[in-house]
């Protein structure tokens, strides 16, 4: 990818209106998507004091690329701002060239889409379909419903494979899956050097209820898997091997990933009840072959 292509990609803008009742899970969307290299706009984040917060809100929707509306009953069952702003967003994407915006419903549970966005193909994140995967892996309940709760990698990819689509992106995820690396693996058609995958990074502590953000490089080949994540200005490494669809690695303490048979993304448990999940990155690469 040339330097003019690859400074497109990291500056695609996100508008996201959302209520202020799903803050917490928007701001989650906010974090990853920068992380991945968009630009999301955000009020808490964008607004400083002293900003007209109308005008900004309204500058800020009409230069977007993209607009990504969530929707709740909290959001929906109240008059509230949100409202304004898919009011806003429709009004802008009107007055532009057809397909020149791309407008992406998120629907958080089980509201009902306003008709003025029906028309358009929206995102469920209202269900998690990891009961399904995990049971086949025997984890524990405790797991399965933390997991299930903790879990919103395959809703981002989603919105990811939209976000990309639009920027006509490669879209690699449709290409590569470590399930299929680990047939690859059985059937003896692997060789010694390592193929790299780059992942986002989302965590929570044992009893906590913050989350902690950051970026992972895996290299993975038929002996062994590496693992190298940034969280903040820590660094992490950890090594060890593909059992099937499960990934065990050591090191700063011991991890345990699960893969998703509908993409490369991974979640996992550490320590005494810590989650983690590894979302693909947009701008990953499977050219990078190194040493081990």
């Amino acid at each position: 990818m040339d330097k003019a292509a690859s400074q497109e990609l990291r500056t695609r803008s996100v508008f996201l209106a959302h209520s202020s009742g799903d803050k917490v899970y928007v701001r989650d969307f906010y974090r990853l998507l920068r992380l991945d290299g968009f630009e999301p706009w955000l009020d808490e984040e964008n607004l400083v004091p002293g900003h007209h917060w109308e005008l900004e809100v309204g500058e800020a929707l009409r230069n977007a690329d993209a607009i990504v509306v969530f929707l709740s009953s909290r959001a929906l069952d109240k008059a509230g701002y949100v409202h304004k702003e898919i009011r806003v967003a429709l009004e802008a994407a009107e007055r532009l060239p057809e397909g020149s915006i791309l407008l992406i419903p998120v629907v958080l549970d089980h509201c009902r889409v306003p008709p003025s966005l029906q028309h358009l193909h929206w995102l469920d994140a209202s269900s998690v379909r990891w009961r399904s995967v995990l049971k086949k892996y025997m984890i524990t309940p405790k797991h399965l419903k933390d997991l299930e709760a903790f879990s919103i990698g395959e809703h981002y990819l989603r919105l990811q494979m939209a976000l990309s689509a639009k920027a006509h992106e490669p879209n690699f995820f449709a290409h590569y899956r470590l399930a299929d690396y680990e047939y690859e693996m059985m059937m003896g058609r692997t060789s010694s050097q390592y193929r790299v995958i780059e992942y986002l990074v989302r965590g929570r502590q044992s009893g906590s209820d913050s989350y902690y953000y950051g970026l992972a490089n895996m290299k993975i080949n038929a002996e062994a898997v590496t693992l190298r994540t940034t969280i903040g200005a820590t660094v992490h490494e950890y090594e060890g091997r593909v059992d099937g669809v499960r990934i065990q690695l050591t090191g700063a303490h011991a991890v345990e990933y699960w893969m998703s048979y509908s993409s490369n993304l991974l979640v996992g448990a550490w320590g005494d009840g810590g989650l983690e999940e590894l979302i693909p990155a947009r701008e990953r690469r499977f050219s990078g072959i190194g040493d081990a």
